[in-house]
């Protein structure tokens, strides 16, 4: 149920009631920089590591069989492989064995019409789910009673749950006010609450939970660190300590980790609320997939607004070769270009 890809990962390693051991060494942070012409980076290569642990970098080249940094031997290397298509209704294929669901038609898969036979929402075309009973209707709008989970409800809502587990209420991604009771409250995550941020209260069906002020760093973005506990968030109440983690910069910088209430959280939660809106081509289980995102022309934009929070580090002070190396997915089109789409 993540509709914010690689979220509730990242935020189980942010968000702490309690201050815990801290493990992190700065000491240890490599260098990055652009190969200074005093450096030899050899031929079929994009870098090499001194003893000193400073990487001297060189981007690939932009034609021919080898246009890709292998980072973990800095050699130039083809590209990797697409993986294979396993498309669902809405989604693009070529043949047949493409689709995991629905029948390969005018290169895409079809799913099951409007009162259709089905077993699961996979199976129905977008802007339908497979209803109590086995058939495929119209997915639930928002303030309808009777959802089960997140796929009965429209691809920008969730289903809040808060009486019974068959009887929730589709409710708009991010828009419920602190105080707001919540049933997708995992580890301080919830996709209906405006903050993102809720405090759990107990376990029942889901997570039962309360919307709250989302934590915000205490000092400055971006701000520097050498051990987590330079890095202390608050909620204005309470207290939460975050990670110091290594940046790629040619100065060894490490930094701390984004809250969810800092820019980037905000700006991740609003680019997928609006994002979501855009979404009524795809299947009601994909709203947030990559191959969705694909579909509507916003890949670029969500590899942004993800990387730029989960990995808020490594994107300060990067100079071109490890924008073209580490940190494409960020740096890969300017966010007010971007935006323009949505007008």
């Amino acid at each position: 149920m993540l509709i914010y890809l690689i979220l509730i990962s990242l935020v189980k390693g942010n968000w702490h009631d309690a201050l815990e051991e801290d493990n992190f060494e700065a000491s240890t942070c490599g260098k990055y920089q652009c190969a200074p012409s005093t450096a030899t980076v050899p031929s079929g290569y994009c870098g090499t590591v001194t003893n000193v642990n400073v990487f001297n970098l060189k981007a690939c080249p932009t034609s021919g069989t080898s246009t890709f940094c292998n980072t973990t031997t800095l050699q130039c290397t083809a590209a990797p492989a697409s993986s294979a298509l396993a498309s669902y209704p809405g989604e693009p294929c070529t043949s047949q064995s493409d689709c995991k669901y629905g029948t390969c038609t005018s290169k895409k898969c079809v799913g099951v019409a409007k009162n259709g036979k089905c077993t699961t929402h996979a199976q129905c075309a977008p802007g339908l789910r497979c209803a109590p009973g086995g058939t495929c209707t119209a997915q639930l709008a928002i303030g309808t009673t009777g959802c089960r989970d997140y796929q009965d409800c429209v691809n920008w809502a969730g289903c809040n749950a808060t009486y019974t587990s068959t009887n929730g209420t589709c409710t708009s991604y991010a828009t419920l006010s602190n105080g707001a009771v919540v049933t997708d409250c995992v580890n301080g995550w919830s996709h209906l609450c405006k903050s993102g941020f809720c405090s759990n209260t107990q376990s029942w069906y889901g997570n039962i939970g309360i919307c709250q002020s989302a934590p915000t760093s205490v000092k400055t973005l971006p701000v520097s660190c050498t051990q987590d506990t330079d890095c202390v968030g608050t909620d204005g109440t309470n207290f939460y300590l975050g990670q110091c983690t290594c940046g790629y910069n040619s100065a060894g910088t490490s930094y701390c980790s984004s809250f969810i209430g800092d820019a980037p959280g905000v700006l991740l939660i609003q680019t997928w609320l609006k994002t979501l809106k855009l979404t009524t081509s795809c299947n009601t289980g994909r709203r947030a997939s990559s191959a969705c995102m694909s579909l509507i022309g916003k890949t670029t934009l969500m590899k942004q607004v993800n990387f730029g929070f989960a990995h808020y580090p490594l994107t300060i002070n990067n100079d071109a070769c490890i924008k073209s190396i580490y940190t494409p997915a960020y740096w890969g089109l300017s966010l007010s270009e971007e935006f323009d789409t949505f007008e």
